[in-house]
């Protein structure tokens, strides 16, 4: 099985606990109106898991989950920048591709009985934390200290240039920095930028904690 065989059946895992454990339960409490988990290919790439219905409007969500992390917690999250496609061709990444239709992003850190992804099934996550965030609500904060996405790009294209791999850090900045992946390690070597977990909690719209025995607002 491929890694992203293993990547993909481990991601459809996960969605049947979240439909079961969150969506199923914001409809039964009637905080949306409606959910539709999307299965076609062509509107997935165009940065869509699920459509959520409110009274007010439809919103279209992509999960992103750190599904290699499992059960570690991690202190931060990483946003694709740009990576290396198929063909060998340099690639927008998701946060910074404008011809996405994504609205919010449900970043994920899940917790389990065990983190083997060839196995792992929808049972066998115990509970994770979920936070909805704005896709423009990064890119605006981040735009505000003077990262725009073309000056993020513009260091992404001279740490490719010089294969400068692993961390970057901004001067006089502690709260995100940019991760060069190697080719050894992920042969789309992406480039990232991270950004830690308190700063996403402040600019998340809502915060999340789900487990098979209730659902709990945090913000």
């Amino acid at each position: 099985m491929s890694r992203r065989d293993i990547d993909m059946r481990a991601e459809h895992e996960l969605s049947l606990f979240l439909d079961r454990y969150f969506y199923d339960r914001l409809l039964q409490n009637h905080k949306i109106t409606s959910y539709v988990r999307i299965t076609d290919k062509k509107i997935q790439l165009q940065g869509i898991d699920v459509m959520v219905s409110t009274s007010r409007k439809t919103v279209n969500l992509d999960e992103k989950a750190q599904l290699y992390y499992i059960n570690e917690n991690l202190p931060t999250f990483a946003f694709e920048v740009n990576f290396i496609d198929r063909m060998g061709n340099l690639s927008p990444g998701w946060l910074f591709n404008d011809n996405l239709l994504t609205d919010y992003y449900v970043l994920v850190w899940p917790t389990a009985t065990h983190n083997d992804l060839k196995t792992i099934q929808a049972e066998d996550f115990t509970c994770v934390e979920c936070m909805l965030i704005k896709k423009n609500e990064i890119i605006d904060y981040l735009s505000e200290l003077g990262y725009t996405s073309n000056f993020i790009e513009e260091i992404a294209t001279g740490l490719r240039s010089q294969n400068k791999y692993g961390k970057h850090f901004f001067k006089n900045q502690n709260n995100f920095y940019l991760y060069f992946s190697q080719p050894n390690n992920y042969t789309e070597q992406p480039i990232n930028i991270v950004i830690r977990k308190r700063l996403l909690k402040q600019l998340a719209f809502r915060i999340y904690v789900i487990s098979k025995e209730k659902l709990i607002r945090i913000k």
